[in-house]
């Protein structure tokens, strides 16, 4: 780890990127900014060591930058955002960003899907025909939307009419053979088409691998299989390479479409029946288009939200206060461990003074 650590971010609003810096000493005389010819990156120079960032955007033009003289190790500073630079290119590539990987669209007849872990075949022959699934709430919205929706006179005809009718929010979509129906979070395919899994010894309907026994999914009903995508890796054409994506980038294109379907930006993550569960996390998703970078990290600027989240050891209580300005996201149990530990990890790319926001803790979850 670096002795000087830098982390920067945009701030789109106000066109300003804030930069935060941790030193090893109090700052001196001697410990400068320094911006590069392009203005996209600066130097830290402190007691004859010097730490590089890439910014995450170009900013304006200055020479050098004296740092307040301070007893404070930690400082921080605003530089402007180029007065020509067009933000909505970096919006727009970040939307881009934000889809989860291997919609509908990039499928094909030659994909195949495979165990991410040790590439076990899954998906015994090739689907001719792939589509995506609508949103978790299209049921809903179709009673919204419906023009020509029955009369219902009584209990008895309502309960009927959602029985029969094709879109009830009861009725679950389920391909048939040959047909694969793609989500943000996870591909269904016909049992029939299937092969390579094994039921888990500990819940019958999780589905693992049958070469390396690391989780892969579930058995839904309709005879369909639930394959989860950070579990499976995917190859789309013949001859391409084999793809497979962390966890987060699928949680994040989740909580992005439950903001964009649901117009809330707090969640609580859970796994299991929430009436039993002992374990959540609460999450507040307070900027959902963030771009950083930090010294601790190599890469350059990444596309990231930001999150502020707390342990629940009650869920089913909180979902009952909360239920009016909090969505729900159940997750498998490693997943939800894997998202917390996530977010702790990220923390420490945050500046110690901006890792809390009263009871919350800071994280970042990128895309």
């Amino acid at each position: 780890m670096p002795s000087i650590l830098v982390y920067a971010e945009l701030l789109l609003n106000i066109r300003q990127v804030t930069v935060f810096l941790i030193l090893p000493s109090d700052p001196g005389p001697d410990t400068v900014v320094s911006l590069s010819s392009d203005r996209r990156s600066i130097v830290i120079t402190h007691q004859g060591e010097k730490q590089g960032l890439d910014l995450p955007c170009q900013v304006a033009s200055i020479a050098t930058s004296d740092l307040p003289l301070t007893k404070l190790k930690e400082l921080s500073f605003r530089l402007q955002v180029a007065t020509d630079l067009d933000l909505s290119q970096s919006q727009r590539q970040s939307s881009d960003d934000k889809g989860a990987p291997w919609a509908a669209l990039s499928m094909t007849p030659e994909s195949r899907i495979a165990c991410r872990s040790c590439k076990n075949t899954l998906v015994k022959e090739s689907i001719p025909v792939w589509k995506d699934l609508p949103s978790e709430n299209w049921a809903e919205m179709m009673d919204f939307w419906h023009c020509h929706k029955p009369n219902t006179e009584d209990a008895h005809s309502i309960h009927t009419h959602e029985l029969t009718k094709g879109y009830a929010a009861s009725n679950q979509l389920a391909p048939s053979r040959g047909v694969g129906l793609v989500d943000i979070s996870h591909i269904l395919i016909f049992e029939n088409d299937c092969t390579g899994l094994q039921t888990s010894e500990n819940n019958l309907l999780d589905l693992e691998c049958s070469s390396c026994s690391k989780p892969i999914g579930l058995q839904s009903s309709n005879r369909t299989v639930q394959l989860f995508k950070w579990n499976i890796s995917v190859k789309l054409a013949k001859g391409s390479a084999w793809e497979s994506y962390p966890v987060q980038r699928f949680i994040s294109a989740q909580l992005l479409a439950l903001i964009r379907s649901q117009a809330t930006h707090k969640f609580l993550a859970y796994s299991g029946d929430i009436r039993y569960s002992k374990e959540a996390l609460m999450l507040w998703v307070f900027n959902p288009d963030l771009i950083y970078s930090t010294s601790i990290q190599q890469g350059g600027p990444k596309h990231a939200m930001k999150i502020f989240y707390q342990s629940v050891s009650d869920p089913s209580s909180l979902a009952e206060k909360q239920f009016m300005v909090m969505d729900e996201l159940r997750l498998p149990d490693y997943v939800l461990h894997s998202l917390h530990a996530n977010l702790k990890a990220t923390g420490y790319f945050i500046p110690v003074t901006a890792r809390k926001f009263q009871e919350w803790d800071v994280g970042l979850l990128e895309y």
